[in-house]
């Protein structure tokens, strides 16, 4: 139950009223022939059948899905730096950027993948034959990771613009955008 149901819960107020069975009282009769009508017709189905209802069935196999879908990412070789930036699989994230415009959609699977125009990452490819350290620190070598959790230099870069929480791993995808864009990441060495 989440906070919301409970919070519901609590306005209702519900009066139980014991009532005798089999004494006249119209709505009781009337529930107790429509109880014997349903008890007595066939099932239609596979036997042995037990009544489960489709909303229980539902949720399960959702369940069961989103279980199988986050234990595949987990155990999917490699993939470090996703894992790191998107944690597991998670249908907000997804709306979020199924929302995004192509220029923003691109900055985001650049940051998330590791694949960004950042000097260690290009040295690695070969695009780029200078020294791979940070262009803002001068301290280890220029990842996204690096820029974006550990990075002093950086961050204070866009201290007017409060940088503490894009560099945290769930900031808002408008978030990442915002600092990426704003330490320049996307532009080449």
């Amino acid at each position: 139950m989440n906070c919301d149901s409970i919070a519901l819960a609590s306005l209702n107020e519900v009066t139980l009223a014991w009532v005798l069975g089999h004494q006249g009282i119209s709505g009781n009769e009337e529930a107790d022939k429509l109880a014997r009508q349903v008890s007595a017709t066939p099932l239609l189905g596979p036997e042995p059948a037990l009544g489960i209802p489709k909303c229980s069935v539902r949720e399960t196999i959702k369940n069961w899905t989103e279980m199988q879908h986050f234990r595949a990412w987990i155990d999917l070789p490699g993939l470090r730096h996703g894992k790191l930036f998107i944690g597991g699989p998670c249908k907000k994230r997804a709306d979020n950027l199924l929302k995004l415009g192509r220029h923003q959609l691109k900055i985001v699977i650049v940051i998330y993948t590791g694949h960004a125009p950042v000097r260690g990452h290009l040295y690695t490819m070969g695009l780029f034959d200078g020294d791979p350290i940070c262009r803002f620190c001068r301290m280890e070598t220029e990842t996204v990771q690096h820029i974006i959790f550990c990075c002093s230099s950086a961050l204070l870069c866009l201290w007017e613009a409060d940088c503490r929480t894009r560099r945290h791993k769930h900031a808002s995808i408008r978030d990442l955008c915002l600092f990426i864009r704003g330490v320049g990441l996307l532009r080449l060495c």
